[in-house]
């Protein structure tokens, strides 16, 4: 993996050289405050939730406003998979048409906090911390065998708790058509505390229809890996920059 990443980041600098020459010869573009990003999300359970699930696989949306090119604030939220299920079942009335009872086991964590970034240089570390939520639940839904797009939809089970989450990574920046871009590597732990949630498996069909759900109690934290990019908005045309 750590090689993957290497070439992805070695592509992605040589990508960038040209255009990076190339913007000092166009016109200046005013920027704002504010970057956002996208990362790829990989979600590592530790301690007693680490027995029950496996890993998750996710994204990260962010947003933050920039002080000073030391100090911004930063929101993001994720959102991860970690457990799935399909169960081949009967149409109703008749097995001529077959249907796919799908599961999963997600959670949406939200988080807003202060970020510390060395401002300058080829690689550039960060700090940050944030407070927020971690919404865990399990949805069920159906879908055709030959149609992924579903029909019926049902939240099975949900809970909520108050969350902490620290962190810490670098960024690679370079320019696109003068505009600021930046690859972003990091891991970040993230703090649930105790949450009640299901697992694959939690949830028994019986044989008259019905089911039983059996929920698990306890601390569901977790590390998690990202890489991705963020993006310096620029400003709408006929506005001063001030960064």
């Amino acid at each position: 993996m750590a090689r993957s990443l290497i070439a992805v980041l070695a592509l992605a600098a040589a990508a960038a050289i040209p255009r990076t020459v190339a913007a000092q010869e166009e016109a200046p573009i005013r920027l704002s405050n504010f970057d956002v990003g996208l990362e790829g999300a990989v979600a590592q359970p530790v301690g007693a939730f680490a027995d029950e699930v496996g890993t998750a696989g996710g994204a990260t949306l962010h947003g933050a406003y920039h002080f000073t090119p030391v100090v911004s604030l930063r929101a993001e939220v994720t959102y991860l998979i970690y457990g799935h299920e399909r169960l081949g079942v009967c149409g109703p009335g008749s097995c001529r048409v077959n249907l796919d009872l799908n599961t999963n086991n997600q959670i949406v964590s939200g988080f807003i906090g202060p970020q510390l970034e060395v401002p300058s240089g080829p690689l550039r570390p960060y700090v940050r911390g944030g407070v927020g939520f971690g919404y865990f639940f399990t949805n069920s839904s159906l879908t055709g065998s030959s149609d992924a797009t579903p029909f019926a939809n049902t939240t099975n089970y949900d809970d909520g708790a108050f969350a902490l989450m620290g962190g810490a990574g670098a960024k690679i920046p370079f320019l696109i058509h003068q505009v600021p871009v930046a690859i972003d590597v990091g891991a970040q732990y993230q703090r649930n505390g105790d949450v009640s949630y299901l697992r694959k498996g939690s949830i028994v069909d019986h044989a008259d229809g019905s089911y039983s759900m059996s929920p698990i109690n306890g601390p569901a934290n977790f590390v998690q890996y990202h890489l991705g990019f963020s993006v310096t908005v620029p400003r709408p045309r006929g506005e001063h920059r001030n960064r």
